[in-house]
């Protein structure tokens, strides 16, 4: 048979939230493996008072998409702001993520720039690979953390409210053992730590290939030997390499009625 939506499970981030002032948005997020129920679960408690997040686990596990989930069920009404701190050169981290006023160094933007952190003001500012920023860096953005404080560089100084995120592949234990990671600001950041695990562990495999399909190509269908067949598969890159074979395996069915089956998986 050919499988559709009606059996996913999702967590939605506004489900457990009876406030009448939190946001009644709804960020889907599949969880119908209990471990994961469980860690939605504890990251939307966090989330709506506050507390600091950290997200473990493997390249393509969904950190990202847990973070979002957490900042929906925070009902904070600020954006969403994510930042890679591998992606940021190591001279303007601090200039990204704090702004800086105008003509604070060459090659400033005329104008300046209010930096990362006020444009979360409200919201989430989700820090990503924060395992693998400079460890000079960590100072300032310990700094920031002790009073939520924006230092822009030459600028005034001035106050956000914001729900830090963080996310992170690294083993940060290991990393402070061997002096690649500030203990205090682990500190800080894990006051909630979750990790996400492999995609061959859970339990959702099949719930997970319904929901991303759908996304993907809301017009094809995947048998049930095709799913199995899926499973099968080590899936080294988690779930970011499963969207990657199901959006290939739907351009590669146009002969078959939209339908993904087991034999076209097999090649």
């Amino acid at each position: 048979s050919q499988r559709g939506l009606e059996k996913i499970v999702f967590l939605r981030s506004a489900d457990t939230d009876t406030s009448p002032h939190r946001s009644t948005a709804k960020y889907q997020f599949v969880a119908s493996d209990a471990r994961v129920k469980q860690i939605c679960g504890n990251v939307s408690s966090a989330a709506r008072i506050g507390l600091p997040i950290l997200i473990g686990g493997q390249t393509g596990t969904g950190k990202e998409e847990l973070a979002r989930f957490a900042h929906n069920a925070s009902g904070r009404k600020g954006a969403f702001v994510p930042v890679n701190c591998t992606a940021l050169p190591d001279s303007l981290i601090e200039a990204e993520l704090f702004g800086y006023a105008d003509g604070a160094f060459t090659g400033a933007r005329r104008g300046g720039s209010r930096g990362l952190a006020k444009e979360a003001n409200g919201g989430t500012l989700f820090l990503d690979e924060i395992g693998d920023m400079p460890f000079a860096l960590q100072s300032v953005l310990l700094r920031f953390l002790d009073d939520y404080t924006v230092r822009p560089v030459g600028g005034t100084s001035t106050k956000v409210d914001v729900l830090i995120v963080s996310a992170t592949n690294v083993e940060l234990g290991q990393a402070v053992t061997s002096k690649r990671f500030r203990a205090d600001l682990l500190y800080r950041l894990n006051t909630v730590h979750v990790t996400l695990p492999k995609l061959n562990e859970r339990t959702d495999f099949e719930e997970i290939v319904l929901h991303l399909l759908e996304k993907i190509s809301p017009g094809n269908r995947i048998t049930d030997k095709a799913v199995a067949s899926l499973a099968r598969w080590a899936w080294e890159g988690n779930i970011r390499e499963l969207r990657s074979v199901l959006a290939r395996l739907a351009l590669s069915t146009a002969d078959l009625n939209g339908t993904i089956d087991e034999a076209l998986v097999s090649h």
